[in-house]
């Protein structure tokens, strides 16, 4: 997981992970400026799409 800075860039978090092969809700999806796709999963953590099997939008 990582948080996002104030220029868009990204820190590693590292007091706490998810835990594999669990299901997780998301509600943005971000770009950070190393080119990668986000997904948020908690206020500023977010987890790489490389590491997300699978995923759907749902209508809200």
């Amino acid at each position: 997981m990582v948080s996002f800075n104030s220029d868009n860039s990204v820190s590693p978090v590292t007091n706490r992970a998810l835990q594999s092969l669990t299901p997780w809700v998301s509600d943005m999806q971000r770009r950070a400026t190393d080119g990668g796709w986000y997904f948020r999963v908690s206020t500023n953590e977010w987890v790489n799409s490389e590491y997300v099997p699978s995923y759907e939008f749902l209508n809200q």
